[in-house]
């Protein structure tokens, strides 16, 4: 009789653990510093890179294979795979991998499949694809059970397919698409560093970022208070902006980091953070299209700009109100005799004192 690794393409059980396999790696209000916030909301918002389990499923290696339970985590989001060959796997899985068996290493008792299934979803891998015909004789009915109970897709695998084939395919998938989120994050940042060496400011961003990301973006104080805008207007009757006629602020409160939906447009927000300092948001609209990995990723790094120039902007309005200041107190204490010079001065910091004319 052949060796089942041969025919199925796994491994047949030994006693070292498995190797994952895992891919590389207009005049806006006045800007007020926001209070400091925890690290963890001013994490990183983006989506995982890799593919949906319905995506894996349209790649030639996986042709046939259907998902027979578990249908509700078919979103669920494969960045590496793994291959069970021996029944106690769990110290050698990861978050987000696809997991292939046979089901020889249970071949003698199939119930502690049902058992793993949920210690597998706590784990956080993303689905566990099956042969359950040459070793188990079929898929258990509870285990199909608790697959939709937990929503872990359980794969249904053709005795024909390969495992080796599954995991060149899979695999490449996913560098594939790390590869383009690259190259595209290298666009974004060398725009958005442009921008940023040029003394630009949230208008040139939001521009900027509106144009790349097709779609409208605004910039919002810590309160909601919008500083600058690109397209915009189309998108202010959504829920997450306050309703209330010229005041239109986004509501912040209501709006966490990340990924959310609102009467059928997707929005993405992440927090614009210097250091532990909330100092605003910036929200970018999806048009007629769904955000992805590379959207995610360019509006993170665009918070790092818009936290430069709203930073660059506020110690500006520092200088200026200590020349306000000065100019004040000199002018309260006598110290200014030439009243035309005082006039002139006090309209370069945005005064109209012009002194009265003799006779008005």
């Amino acid at each position: 009789m052949g060796n089942p690794a041969k025919d199925t393409g796994e491994a047949s059980q030994i006693s070292t653990p498995p190797t994952p396999l895992t891919p590389p790696k207009p005049s806006a209000p006045s800007i007020p510093e926001g209070p400091e916030i925890p690290e963890t909301a001013a994490g990183s918002a983006a989506a995982a890179i890799g593919l949906t389990v319905d995506q894996a499923l349209t790649l030639p290696a996986l042709t046939g294979a259907r998902i027979v339970a578990g249908h509700a985590g078919r979103h669920r989001v494969v960045e590496r795979v793994n291959v069970m060959e021996v029944p106690d796997i769990l110290p050698w899985v990861k978050s987000k991998e696809l997991l292939l068996t046979t089901g020889y290493p249970l071949r003698h008792s199939p119930s502690p499949l049902t058992e793993l299934l949920a210690d597998l979803d706590r784990a956080g891998l993303s689905a566990v694809a099956i042969k359950p015909l040459r070793y188990l004789g079929g898929l258990p009915p509870e285990l199909l059970s608790a697959a939709d109970e937990l929503g872990f897709p359980v794969v249904e695998l053709p005795e024909r397919v390969a495992f080796d084939d599954i995991l060149t395919e899979v695999l490449s998938a996913v560098l594939d698409r790390q590869a383009a989120v690259l190259a595209r994050a290298d666009r974004v940042h060398r725009a958005l560093a442009q921008i940023a060496l040029e003394g630009g400011g949230l208008a040139e961003l939001t521009a900027e970022l509106s144009r790349l990301l097709g779609g409208p973006v605004l910039v919002t104080t810590p309160d909601g208070r919008v500083l600058a805008e690109q397209g915009a207007a189309d998108v202010r009757h959504l829920p997450c902006f306050d309703p209330e006629p010229g005041d239109q602020r986004l509501r912040t409160e209501a709006e966490p980091a990340g990924l959310a939906v609102h009467d059928g447009v997707q929005h993405a927000l992440v927090p614009i953070v210097a250091g532990r300092v909330d100092h605003g948001r910036l929200l970018a609209f999806a048009d007629r299209r769904v955000f992805d990995a590379a959207d995610v990723a360019a509006l993170e790094r665009a918070a790092t700009v818009a936290a430069l120039a709203v930073v660059k902007q506020l110690a500006v309005a520092a200088v200026e109100d200590k020349y306000r200041a000065d100019f004040l107190r000199d002018l309260l204490t006598g110290r200014l005799d030439d009243l035309q010079s005082a006039a002139a001065h006090a309209a370069t910091l945005g005064w109209d004192i012009e002194p009265d004319q003799p006779g008005s």
